[in-house]
């Protein structure tokens, strides 16, 4: 039957009528009532409009059922009326939308769910989820949590992310020998305010602020024009890292700047004094010669740096064959090592007197002073017992077979390498720690003070008892035969390790501690493994270590400082030397975002 004209107007002329009244709050049926009640008083105009509603309904020929309020204005009226939202609510969502928001969420965020969500507590596909993750991580392919230690697949994504990310965030802070330079921030809201500061001894210019003075404070570092800088946004500070006397700064745009002591051409400026307390560029590489770098390693007198194609450059003293070029001279200015061409390197570590290097497929160089048994070749340790009169050193880099990644598992492979004045330590992707080099003071966390010449794997709980109740705080009774490390840093002669646990990254350091540099509370060195517990309750990030001091990096940035201090390298603005970490005042480390970091945990590193 065809509508009569008109129809279409008075449909919307009576669903605005309806719609008026409804919004007034009055309905249908109150109508006649109202007037009833209240003869003798007029209606107001909006009742009077609600009145002609039901009337200009009946007039039209389409009217069909008795007259009700709009549909809308009914959902609106009864959304208001609830009074309880349901949130939360995981157990009613399908499996299906559940993996969608678990793959929205990132590691630590799931691991938040985990532990505070009951839906998640018990939920297998929790496991899956995180199953499905580490399968995409390609150093671990092929890698299963150990039953035995009652692991789970969540537990092993969140180690292997933890080890990339901790390398990152010390990237951003680095310890020399008596003084501290770092990229610092009063707050981490405000990346724009990250600046380059040091502070520590001065006598070489190695504060990078035009003085030759001590400051015990954080002091901003100025090129000579002062820029701080602060200029275009990738010229902008990204990468730092401290030597003994001399220091290396990597800008975003992938140039280095060198300032400190320059005795041996450390700072790979070809005509410099015998030191320099501003920054300055070095030549020979940066985006103007096309060798963009992405990572530098400062050792005791010689510079390592990394290019953006894997190739590895290096400068300064060589008498003891550590810059790798197949001579004992000194060289004044960066040059890529020859030998090493064809092999791409991730890594760098440079020592006191050796130097390692670590290859995109796991393996492992050395090079330099071998006395110790530093270099992990056998040749070279057999040449000493037959010569004692004669220092054995290495001036080309070696591959150290121990370490082959040809005959190990893709998770048993090296990822990261540190050194420290005479020993090196090693870290697989499993987290598993290889020690070699000289042991004083028990520096290697072995149990002797027995040099070694080979990588030596170390196992942690053994004869441990206090790191064992340490863990089992953390992660239960039982749960734990041999934890996963996810960071190591080496001094002089102590090691610091960061291990996983399901609760937080535990710290624990070995060795040397006459300046309280392993932070235990106490001044007697360890030969195994202690557990710091004065950082129990700061979740840790990162850490980095100098030669006789060494810093803690909590996740929010926050800085702890402990060990050496008669130069003011803590910061705490006094020169007293501290057995427990402190915090520092008043400062934020950069966030890893604001560095060149890599996308394994492979980076250079540099401990005296």
């Amino acid at each position: 039957m065809a509508e009569p004209p008109g129809t279409s107007c008075a449909k919307r002329t009576v669903s605005r009528y309806l719609t008026n009244g409804q919004r007034k709050g009055t309905p249908s049926n109150a109508v006649g009532e109202d007037e009833a009640s209240s003869p003798q008083r007029p209606p107001r105009s909006s009742s009077r409009r609600a009145n002609m509603a039901p009337d200009i309904a009946a007039s039209s020929p389409l009217w069909r059922v008795p007259w009700q309020p709009s549909p809308l204005a009914s959902k609106t009226r009864t959304r208001s009326k609830a009074s309880k939202l349901i949130t939360g609510a995981f157990s009613i969502l399908p499996e299906e939308l559940l993996g969608q928001i678990l793959d929205l969420c990132t590691i630590e965020q799931v691991g938040m769910l985990r532990a505070t969500c009951r839906s998640f507590a018990n939920c297998s596909l929790m496991e899956v989820t995180a199953q499905r993750r580490c399968q995409t991580i390609t150093r671990a392919k092929g890698m299963k949590p150990t039953a035995g230690k009652k692991e789970t697949w969540l537990d092993l994504l969140r180690c292997l992310s933890s080890q990339p990310q901790a390398a990152a965030q010390a990237t951003a802070v680095s310890l020399g020998a008596y003084h501290t330079a770092a990229l610092l921030t009063h707050s981490r809201a405000d990346p724009a305010a990250l600046k380059l500061y040091a502070f520590g001894r001065g006598f070489h210019g190695q504060l990078g602020n035009g003085m030759y003075s001590d400051q015990a404070v954080p002091t901003p570092c100025a090129s000579r024009d002062g820029r701080n800088y602060l200029g275009a946004h990738n010229g902008r500070p990204a990468v730092v890292s401290a030597g003994s006397n001399h220091n290396l700064l990597i800008t975003r745009r992938g140039e280095i700047f060198a300032w400190g002591l320059s005795s041996s051409g450390e700072l790979g400026q070809r005509d410099t004094p015998i030191d320099q307390a501003w920054p300055v560029q070095v030549p020979n590489v940066g985006p103007a010669w096309r060798t963009r770098m992405l990572s530098v390693a400062a050792g005791g007198s010689h510079t390592l740096a990394i290019c953006e194609t894997g190739e590895l450059w290096a400068c300064g003293r060589g008498r003891h064959g550590q810059l790798g070029f197949g001579s004992f001279e000194d060289v004044t200015t960066m040059r890529p090592i020859a030998s090493l061409r064809g092999v791409r390197i991730v890594a760098a570590a440079a020592g006191e007197k050796h130097s390692l290097a670590l290859a995109t497929h796991g393996a492992v160089y050395s090079w330099g002073c071998g006395r110790h048994g530093q270099l992990g070749v056998p040749e070279v340790v057999h040449f000493q017992q037959n010569n004692p009169g004669v220092q054995p050193a290495m001036h080309t880099p070696q591959f150290v077979r121990a370490l082959d990644p040809i005959l190990m598992e893709p998770w048993d492979r090296i990822t990261s390498v540190a050194v420290g004045l005479n020993h090196n330590a090693a870290m697989s992707v499993a987290g598993d720690i290889y020690v070699w080099g000289q042991n004083k003071h028990g520096c290697l966390g072995v149990g002797d003070t027995v040099n070694r010449v080979l990588p030596t794997k170390v196992n942690l709980l053994q004869k441990n008892v206090p790191l064992k109740r340490a863990l089992q705080a953390c992660s239960g009774p039982h749960r734990w035969k041999q934890p996963r490390s996810v960071q190591v840093a080496l001094g002089a002669m102590h090691t610091l390790i960061l291990i996983y646990t399901p609760a937080r990254l535990m710290l624990a350091a070995a060795g040397y501690n006459g300046f309280g540099q392993l932070g235990t509370g106490a001044g007697q060195a360890c030969q195994r493994f202690t557990p710091v517990d004065a950082l129990s309750n700061v979740a840790t990030a990162c850490i980095v270590s100098g030669e006789n001091h060494a810093c803690a990096v909590a996740k929010n940035g926050d800085l702890y400082f402990w060990g050496r201090g008669d130069s003011g390298q803590l910061g705490l603005g006094n020169d007293f030397s501290q057995m427990t970490p402190q915090k520092l005042p008043g400062f934020q480390v950069a966030h890893p975002d604001h560095t060149l970091r890599s996308p394994y945990s492979r980076t250079c590193q540099s401990v005296r």
